[in-house]
C-alpha cells in the first residue's frame, strides 16, 4: 500500500470520527502518551464519552500530569506538536511517564 493511500485512509478515518462526534454528541479523546497497558492506556487509543477516569484515577498519584495527554480529536495536530516541544505541559507529562 502506498504512503499516499495510507495518508488518505488516516484522513478519512479522522474525518469520520470527528463527524460521528458531531452527530452523537459524545466526546472523544485520544491518549497521546506512551503505552501504560497494565493501567489500561494505549497510545493513540480513542476513548468515547470522555477521559477514562477509571484509568486516570489508578495512576494519577504516580503521574500527576496524565490528564495533559488526553486530547479532543479536533486538536490532535496541535497536541502532537506540543508533546514533542520541550517545555510544554504535554511534553513534561510525556517525559514524566517515560522517566517513570
Amino acid at each position: 500500500m502506498s504512503e499516499d493511500m495510507i495518508n488518505a485512509d488516516a484522513v478519512e478515518t479522522a474525518t469520520a470520527m470527528q463527524n460521528a462526534e458531531k452527530t452523537t454528541g459524545e466526546e472523544r479523546y485520544m491518549y497521546m502518551g506512551p503505552n501504560l497497558l497494565k493501567d489500561g492506556l494505549q497510545q493513540y487509543h480513542v476513548y468515547i464519552g470522555g477521559i477514562p477516569e477509571y484509568a486516570v484515577e489508578k495512576i494519577i498519584s504516580k503521574y500527576s500530569l496524565i490528564r495533559q495527554l488526553f486530547v479532543p480529536l479536533n486538536k490532535i495536530n496541535e497536541y502532537e506538536m506540543a508533546v514533542n516541544t520541550p517545555g510544554t505541559p504535554q511534553y513534561i507529562a510525556y517525559q514524566q511517564i517515560i522517566d517513570g
